[in-house]
């Protein structure tokens, strides 16, 4: 038995002995010394030496000549700093009894290029982040290595260069790796997160079919939410970087900073469908929306920033912090949902929710407390364990929702038949309605018979009547008109004449007045244009009595001064309708007045409220009239009326006399009056043209105002 234990102590000491002498061998003077395959890493951290290139501006001839400068690998780990770039070297002999290939992995780096010496000289081989993969010797899509070959006895001296420019400090670290090793860890890295992915493409493609068949939406949010959480292990696990974008750096980060923080969004949005928060929840629902805007805004944000300054440290602690910030709400969304609604789908929903956030926090603390890349992982179990109980869920959902579709069903059935039972109840109180109705629409159709005959009859003696009172009317402008010169008449007068003459009614109250005198040897003509009060019938009776008035002044009395004439019938109109008496008749006339005196060649005006217009070498001039009318007051004395007298030039001169219905005619687009202004300038316009020319114009431009309009006034227009 002792000398068993004797046999072990010294087989013990052998092996230490052996052991001490082989990891002196690899450490001997910088140089790490190769001997045989490992499955497991060689750490050459040991035999690095670093040297700091603060400005980054050396190149491999300058390292090559430095004696001083770098330092073992152990005194700055821990110390190395963002933004410099850091030179490493190191020194590697075989003592293989044969040719061996390794793989040199060099840490996680922006850039990194490899200096290998060879017979010739050194040969360049880049990895890095954020060389494009055609670019690198091994071309994956994290993580930085090289294949390192080695001759049997061969020693080679390795220049490394390390850069970052994303914001992170260098990570520097030398290992050694056998390829086949390698190769089987790449293939089950292939075949874990194929099927991962796989699941994952299978519950995204199934849900989106769903949705294109139901029309549903919370199948389309939940297809996203289940691509959106996938992106970022599809990153992390270098599918993303090799198999799908190669090349463009910004394009390839900036893919899982979009999956880590759309997939709350859609968490939320599928939340909201599947719970109908909407309905059940408003209030808070309403909080879920403002949560999404303020996601979806952070998001905005932090991929401006990435493209417009490459800030991928920043953009990358900006996502974690919006992901904690989010699933912190999240964890207390899940909460009020289920204190709130307390039904068995806001269980399953907590239940699938709480899978994934357990295996975050165990991949966290894991993470912190021994620095194990597992993480990721637990991540995976994490979302596969959700998206099955949300599978179930939203199965337990159509389930609850044939079932409400049946119930509803049914009920309407029910519905239905009670409708019809109320429907024939019904039809029968109708039809006994409808019986007693008839009897009295019977009784009521007699009624309206005997009133229908009755109301023919009343309405042939109206028709007769309007007949009799229409023929009497039209007889009566038959007088009217035959009282009133025609305008033949007055242009064998004066022979560059117009007139204008269209009553509202049958008759008018406008009325236009002529006569010539002869006093002292001189022949002088009277024209007047006058507007009595009102139109129809009362205006014709009062254009009868102006036009007996006027005939009296002038052609019985001889009065041939304008002023005067105007005077007269304002007096003996008022007597005769007694209007300074206790009549109420307020009845009066506008009248425009002018005595041509073609023998000294003037023109006298007076007027009751109307104006005349003349044209005199080209330019527009009025007289406005008294701004009495002739009656219609009691009461209101004044000195009488004025006239003007024009004296004419050599050119033509254009009067214009007129009552306002053509002025006041509504029409045109927005329904307003023709206006004097745009009356003044129809006439500058076309005063060269003859009498006929001049008429037409003015007939035309009135009927284009007023298109379908009604007319509203007599309207009177004189030109001379």
């Amino acid at each position: 038995m002792l000398s068993r234990l004797l046999n072990t102590y010294s087989l013990l000491r052998v092996s230490l002995v052996c052991l001490l002498l082989f990891a002196s061998l690899q450490v001997m003077a910088g140089i790490f010394r190769i001997n045989e395959y490992q499955e497991k890493f060689l750490d050459l951290n040991q035999q690095l030496e670093v040297l700091s290139d603060s400005k980054g501006d050396l190149i491999l001839d300058d390292i090559r000549i430095k004696k001083a400068g770098f330092v073992p690998f152990s005194q700055v780990q821990g110390k190395l700093k963002s933004g410099t770039t850091y030179w490493g070297k190191i020194t590697i002999q075989s003592q293989m009894g044969r040719y061996g290939e390794w793989l040199l992995f060099l840490g996680h780096n922006s850039y990194v290029d490899v200096y290998v010496e060879d017979a010739v000289g050194f040969k360049l081989k880049k990895a890095g982040h954020h060389y494009d993969l055609y670019e690198k010797e091994i071309p994956t899509g994290r993580g930085c290595k090289v294949r390192l070959e080695m001759h049997a006895g061969e020693t080679k001296t390795i220049y490394i260069k390390y850069k970052n420019d994303d914001g992170y400090k260098p990570k520097i670290g030398l290992y050694l790796q056998n390829p086949e090793q390698w190769r089987k860890t790449i293939e089950w890295r292939n075949l874990t997160q194929g099927a991962f992915h796989g699941v994952l493409l299978i519950f995204f493609l199934y849900n989106m079919l769903l949705f294109f068949l139901n029309r549903d939406k919370t199948y389309l949010y939940y297809s996203l939410y289940v691509f959106f959480i996938g992106v970022y292990p599809f990153a992390r696990n270098n599918f993303l970087r090799e198999f799908v974008i190669q090349e463009g750096v910004l394009l390839w980060q900036s893919i899982w900073i979009i999956g880590a923080m759309l997939y709350p969004v859609f968490y939320i949005l599928f939340m909201r469908r599947f719970l109908d928060t909407p309905k059940l929840l408003p209030k808070w629902d309403k909080v879920f929306m403002i949560a999404i805007y303020l996601m979806v805004s952070t998001l905005a944000i932090a991929l401006f920033v990435h493209f417009a300054f490459f800030k991928i440290k920043l953009i990358a602690d900006f996502a974690i912090l919006q992901t904690l910030v989010s699933n912190i709400f999240l964890l207390v969304i899940l909460f009020v949902i289920i204190a709130k609604l307390k039904n068995r789908l806001s269980y399953l929903f907590a239940i699938g929710s709480a899978f994934l956030w357990i295996s975050i926090l165990l991949g966290v603390g894991i993470l912190i407390l021994s620095n194990n890349a597992e993480f990721i992982s637990l991540f995976q179990i994490g979302i596969l364990g959700e998206i099955l109980l949300f599978s179930l869920g939203l199965g337990y959902r159509m389930k609850l929702n044939e079932h409400e579709k049946r119930k509803a069903q049914t009920e309407l059935i029910e519905q239905l038949k009670e409708n019809q039972e109320l429907q024939t109840k019904v039809t029968r109180e109708l039809e006994e309605k409808v019986a007693e109705r008839t009897y009295e629409i019977e009784q009521k159709r007699e009624e309206i018979e005997i009133q229908r005959d009755q109301m023919q009859s009343t309405f042939k003696i109206i028709e007769k009547k309007n007949k009799d009172i229409t023929a009497s009317i039209n007889y009566a402008k038959r007088i009217q008109q035959a009282i009133m010169p025609s305008e033949g008449l007055i242009r064998d007068s004066i022979e560059d004449f117009f007139m204008i003459f269209k009553p509202r009614d049958i008759v008018s109250g406008d009325f236009y007045w002529f006569a010539e005198i002869e006093k002292e040897g001189i022949t002088k003509k009277v024209i007047a244009a006058v507007d009595c009060t009102g139109h129809g019938v009362p205006g014709a009776i009062m254009s009868m009595i102006g036009n007996d008035l006027l005939s009296e002044s002038v052609r019985l009395l001889g009065i041939s001064e304008p002023h005067e004439i105007l005077n007269y019938v304002n007096t003996h109109l008022k007597e005769r309708l007694q209007q300074e008496s206790s009549t109420t008749v307020r009845d009066g006339m506008d009248i425009a007045i002018c005595v041509i005196d073609e023998h000294k060649r003037t023109v006298e005006f007076a007027g009751a409220k109307n104006p005349v217009l003349y044209i005199e070498n080209g330019e527009m001039k009025e007289i406005r009239g008294d701004k009495f009318p002739i009656g219609g007051y009691k009461g209101k004395v004044h000195d009488g009326y004025e006239s003007h007298k024009i004296e004419l030039g050599s050119e033509p001169t254009w009067f214009y006399l007129f009552s306002d219905g053509y002025q006041d005619q509504f029409g045109g687009e927005n329904k307003m009056k023709f206006g004097k202004k745009r009356l003044k300038q129809t006439l500058l316009e076309n005063h060269s043209k003859t009498a006929d020319e001049q008429k037409a114009i003015l007939e035309n431009e009135l009927k284009s105002w007023m298109k379908k309009d009604k007319q509203i006034d007599d309207i009177l227009f004189l030109g001379f």
